[in-house]
C-alpha cells in the first residue's frame, strides 16, 4: 500500500522553513520601517570575495575551537548529546537545510535588523538567549552562541554586509551538525 501524506522529515523541514521564514519577514519589516539606510545588504560586489573568504576563515576557526572544546570539556560533550537528542537523525540534505535556514534567518534578523538599533552587545546577548538560555541543559550552547554573536556582529560591522556572518554561521552549523549526527546519533537512526 502506498504511503500518503508528508513524512516526518518533510514536516520538520517545512517547520524549519516556516520558523526561519518568520525571522526573514520580521527582519524585512524592521528594515522597511527604519528611517536609516538598509542593513540587509548581503554582499557588495567590490568586497564579495573578501567577505566570503573572511566568513569561511572565521567559520573554520570556530569549528576548530568547537572540536578542541569537545575534547577538553564535559559540558561541550553533554551539549553535543543533548542537541543530538533534540534533532534526532538528520540526513545530509536535512543538515544542509538546517544550516542554511538558520544562518540566513538568524543573521538577517539579529545582525541585519536588530544590531543597527540595539547595538552589538544587546544583540549578541539576545542571540545567545534564544539558543537555550532558559534551559539548564543548553546553558553551554547559549554561552557559545553569545560569544559567536559578538563575532558575527563584528563581521557585519567590519564588512558592512551580511555575507561574512552568514557564510561563517552556515559553515559552523553545517560542519558541527554533521559532526553531532555522526558522533552522537545512534547509527541505526541515521
Amino acid at each position: 500500500m502506498p504511503k500518503t501524506g508528508l513524512s516526518l522529515q518533510k514536516i520538520r523541514l517545512l517547520q524549519l522553513w516556516i520558523f526561519y521564514g518568520i525571522f526573514v519577514v520580521i527582519a524585512i519589516v524592521i528594515d522597511a520601517v527604519r528611517p536609516s539606510p538598509t542593513y540587509l545588504v548581503f554582499v557588495t560586489p567590490s568586497t564579495a570575495m573578501y567577505d566570503l573568504t573572511l566568513g569561511l576563515v572565521v567559520g573554520g576557526v570556530a569549528i576548530l575551537v568547537t572540536e578542541a572544546l569537545e575534547r577538553l570539556s564535559s559540558s561541550a560533550r553533554a551539549l553535543g548529546r543533548t542537541l543530538a537528542q533534540l534533532l534526532g537523525a538528520l540526513g545530509p540534505q536535512q543538515v544542509f537545510w538546517y544550516a542554511f535556514c538558520s544562518s540566513v534567518g538568524e543573521e538577517m534578523l539579529f545582525r541585519g535588523a536588530l544590531q543597527p538599533s540595539l547595538g552589538l552587545v544587546a544583540t549578541s546577548v539576545l542571540f545567545g538567549a534564544i539558543h537555550g538560555f532558559f534551559s539548564r541543559q543548553l546553558w553551554f550552547w547559549s554561552l557559545l552562541a553569545t560569544l559567536m554573536g559578538f563575532v558575527f556582529g563584528w563581521l557585519m560591522e567590519h564588512t558592512g554586509s551580511l555575507c561574512a556572518p552568514i557564510v561563517a554561521h552556515f559553515t559552523i552549523n553545517l560542519v558541527n551538525l554533521t559532526i553531532i549526527v555522526r558522533r552522537y546519533v545512534p547509527k541505526e537512526r541515521v
